[in-house]
């Protein structure tokens, strides 16, 4: 072998294995595709695992401080409350027709036999002058009769007390409701006058019926009258009234987190 030979080999150095390249591209401290070796920072000067901590917080990270908070406050579905001179409005109607329904002796009449009724207390018959008599009254004279389809039965004056009585329950109750909205008040009370009126409405409706339905006197001899349909209108736009109150004039509910995390309470 000539020194050319020998010089000629000295600088081709030894021969690569195959796939060198190929592995080398990703042997440790070789630089990969971007110009950047494996674990080293990246040219943003961030680790390739690395995260952004506005990420785990939740916040977009080019966001500012408060941001989120802000967010929050746009996407927070509030609840709006209804408008409150509906609920008052609603409410005063209602009462006013039940005041109504309870002093009327239209409940049970029949305007072709003559100008007669009956109330939740009594029965009244106009002719040359108007007489008027209790139900119990009614009750005790139908029991004398022969016949047992002209009877009464003692539900019937006992369910007019009784819907009398809770339709007045429940009038005072949203009339106290509604001035208590009118005047922008939110009274911590035991109990809201909302909750009495609800109740009052509740059992009116059950002993009204009672009451209709134990009617005195033969079969189509009496119907209901405009005083019952006044009943049923303001328990219905009772119950709404109620409902549309109690939202406003309930008490703000607290924060439990105010001064969660006040040292003086540790």
């Amino acid at each position: 072998m000539t020194e050319h030979d020998r010089s000629d080999g000295a600088d081709d150095g030894p021969t690569p294995r195959p796939g060198a390249h190929e592995a080398g591209a990703d042997a440790p401290g070789t630089p990969g595709p971007s110009g950047q070796a494996p674990g080293e920072p990246g040219r943003s000067g961030q680790h390739p695992g690395y995260q952004d901590p506005a990420i785990e917080r939740g916040e977009r990270p080019d966001s500012q401080p408060g941001d989120l908070s802000r967010e929050i406050r746009d996407t927070d579905p509030t609840p709006r409350e209804p408008p409150r001179a509906i609920a008052i409005l609603v409410s005063v109607v209602a009462a006013a027709c039940l005041i109504a329904a309870c002093f009327s002796h239209r409940w049970l009449a029949n305007r072709h036999l003559g100008d007669f009724g009956y109330s939740p207390l009594s029965y009244q018959e106009c002719s040359v002058h108007c007489e008027t008599m209790s139900n119990f009254q009614v009750f005790e004279i139908a029991q004398n009769s022969p016949f047992d389809e002209q009877r009464v039965s003692r539900v019937f004056p006992i369910a007019g007390v009784a819907t009398f009585v809770a339709l007045l329950v429940a009038a005072a109750g949203l009339l106290v409701a509604a001035a208590i909205a009118a005047v922008h008040r939110r009274p911590d009370l035991p109990v809201s006058p909302t909750t009495f009126a609800l109740l009052g409405l509740m059992i009116g409706l059950i002993t009204g019926c009672v009451f209709v339905a134990t009617k005195p006197g033969e079969v189509g001899a009496v119907g209901v009258a405009w005083s019952f349909w006044a009943f049923g209108v303001g328990a219905v736009a009772g119950i709404a009234g109620a409902q549309l109150l109690a939202k406003q004039i309930r008490p703000t509910d607290p924060d439990l987190l105010h001064d969660a995390m006040n040292p003086d309470q540790f």
